[in-house]
């Protein structure tokens, strides 16, 4: 008697299990679907092609890689409350729970940098900045230094740019060009200034390789190419002969 018992009880429990595996791994595999439509949507820019979503019964789970904290946060907001199964009512979130373990990989973000060059009553910046703001106020305060000055921007704004590390004191710490150069002439007149955005910035003379150029900017990751084209027109623009200088007896 007890060990028929138990046979049948053994019986109905692993009928249960069984049934249980059979319906729930086309649940998964058809949540698995659902949530990756939600992800690859035009919408969020590849924001997610690093992401893998993964369902245990109706538990996702995240793994991957995104670029910030906001897309970690925005892919499981989407899968615990976007993911829908196309034969259930709309209103219906067959997502319980979601488990977030997205690795946050900034690499291939751009980074801020600024060269800004001052040579014959001229101004130019290059870089690249993530805020328009911070561009309107580094024209602004060169402007103050120099209102003469014509100014050359080519400085980027690209909204991806990771942000600069201390953009106040970067500002602050802005190079008087007017000041440094006061007295001098010819080349000893022409400066190079360049940052990453993190509160200081390093003076160079005219004749700064773009090595040394590209190795204070470091952190920013600058190529060579794009110092060459930011220094192009301090190195090409004519030296002015200095005033009242007499010619040489022959």
């Amino acid at each position: 008697m007890n060990v028929r018992y138990f046979l049948l009880v053994g019986f109905v429990l692993g009928a249960w299990l069984l049934g249980c595996v059979v319906m729930t791994r086309p649940l998964e595999q058809s949540l698995q679907r659902a949530a990756a439509d939600c992800l690859s949507q035009s919408k969020f820019q590849h924001a997610f092609d690093q992401v893998t979503v993964s369902f245990a019964g109706q538990e996702a789970t995240l793994t991957g890689k995104v670029l910030d904290q906001a897309s970690k946060d925005l892919a499981e907001k989407v899968v615990l409350q976007e993911v829908r199964l196309k034969d259930q009512y709309e209103s219906h979130n067959p997502v319980t729970t979601v488990h977030n373990r997205l690795e946050i990989d900034d690499s291939t973000l751009p980074r801020p940098w600024l060269i800004v060059t001052f040579f014959e009553g001229k101004i130019r910046v290059d870089g690249v900045l993530g805020d328009a703001s911070q561009k309107l106020a580094l024209l602004d305060t060169l402007a103050v230094q120099a209102p003469a000055a014509l100014r050359n921007d080519q400085c980027v704004i690209e909204p991806k740019t990771l942000a600069c590390k201390n953009w106040t004191s970067t500002l602050a710490a802005l190079p008087n060009f007017v000041q440094l150069t006061a007295g001098k002439t010819g080349n000893a007149a022409r400066l190079v200034a360049c940052t990453s955005g993190d509160g200081t910035w390093q003076t160079f003379p005219h004749d700064v390789s773009n090595a040394e150029v590209v190795g204070s900017l470091s952190n920013a990751k600058v190529a060579e190419s794009l110092v060459e084209f930011s220094l192009n027109a301090l190195r090409t623009a004519p030296v002015p002969k200095e005033p009242n200088s007499l010619p040489q007896p022959k």
